[in-house]
């Protein structure tokens, strides 16, 4: 027989069967005993099948090792002088038959699976790289911000007599606002003054500005009593109308809480 004791793999099946084909003189377009059913398999008529019955086989006998990887179609290597067997032994794994249908279908191979791809050592190095940096640039930048220190300026000095302005700036800050707020303020803080003389009190005014947002501070006192307010304004310099309302307002709310001084 043609593949007495052989195993078919399922990758060399398509050159079992043309064997099978040209032993039986079945190769030509007219295909009798073995058919070719598209994307399925291969149907074989039941009217040439019939079963062969085989005795067990000894233990002790050797058999051929084949390769799974396939079985070569040269009829050298099929020895003919073996166990007259018919049986066809077919490699579970490749290949199934269908006992209904009468025909072969191709088994469905396991997905392979492929291991994930490791990430390179080089793009954690860069990783670690980047997150030293910008550790780095943060704590540099947070270092330097707190050796800076802040030093009050005296504005517009004799100016007033019961007003003394302060500038708050960074050691080493040489830069100045050409929008400065004694310019937006001057009209607002004359008539504070006028108010601070008839009562005999005293102001003084610490802000620190920047494009947004001004920080304002000042303090009125007498010679019993004192009071604070602090102000952070934003936009400070959109409405220089609304701002002088704002700081005239609220300096006068301070300088009305502070409780006359009782003669000794």
């Amino acid at each position: 027989m043609v593949w007495e004791r052989r195993v078919i793999g399922n990758n060399s099946l398509p050159n079992a069967i043309h064997a099978l084909r040209v032993a039986l003189e079945d190769d030509g377009k007219q295909q009798k005993i073995i058919k070719t059913i598209p994307k399925k398999g291969y149907l074989l008529e039941s009217s040439y099948c019939r079963c062969i019955e085989t005795e067990s086989l000894n233990e002790n006998e050797n058999i051929a090792e084949i390769s799974h990887e396939g079985i070569s179609t040269d009829s050298n290597i099929y020895n003919e002088e073996e166990s007259p067997s018919g049986a066809i032994s077919v490699e579970p794994s490749s290949a199934s038959i269908n006992p209904e249908s009468g025909y072969y279908q191709e088994a469905a191979q396991p997905n392979e699976f492929r291991p994930a791809k490791k990430r390179s050592w080089l793009a954690y190095a860069v990783l670690m790289l980047v997150a030293v940096l910008v550790s780095g640039a943060i704590g540099y930048k947070y270092l330097s911000l707190n050796n800076k220190t802040l030093a009050a300026t005296q504005q517009e000095n004799n100016v007033y007599s019961n007003i003394r302005l302060y500038q708050i700036v960074q050691d080493g800050d040489t830069s100045t606002s050409k929008d400065s707020l004694y310019t937006k303020l001057k009209g607002t803080f004359y008539q504070l003054n006028q108010r601070l003389k008839t009562k005999n009190t005293y102001m003084d005014v610490y802000y620190k500005v920047s494009d947004q947002v001004l920080n304002y501070t000042f303090s009125v006192e007498t010679t019993c009593a004192n009071q604070q307010l602090a102000m952070t304004i934003y936009h400070w310099r959109t409405d220089t109308r609304q701002l002088n309302n704002l700081i005239f307002r609220e300096t006068v709310r301070k300088i009305n809480e502070i409780p006359a001084c009782q003669s000794q």
